[in-house]
């Protein structure tokens, strides 16, 4: 489960437009990547940030885009992941 989220995470931080938006910054996707995963998933998710925030910082702009637009953790799931 701790991959799972991991992996969530990081395709939640992978996303940007390809239009006039900004890309989210890592730190912003680590946040909303929290607030969409199940309450009892947060701690463990809070654990990991610095590995998250690094790995966002290695994603692609239509990764970091689709993590921002996630409104679920399925939906987060299914961003790319690079």
């Amino acid at each position: 489960m701790k991959k799972l989220m991991m992996i969530a995470f990081a395709a939640t931080l992978a996303t940007t437009t390809a239009c006039s938006k900004k890309t989210p910054s890592c730190e912003d996707l680590f946040e909303h990547t929290k607030s969409i995963a199940p309450p009892e998933m947060r701690e463990m998710i809070e654990k990991g940030k610095d590995k998250a925030i690094e790995k966002c910082g290695k994603m692609s702009n239509e990764a970091k885009q689709c993590a921002a637009d996630a409104k679920s953790m399925q939906d987060l799931q299914n961003c790319p992941r690079s």
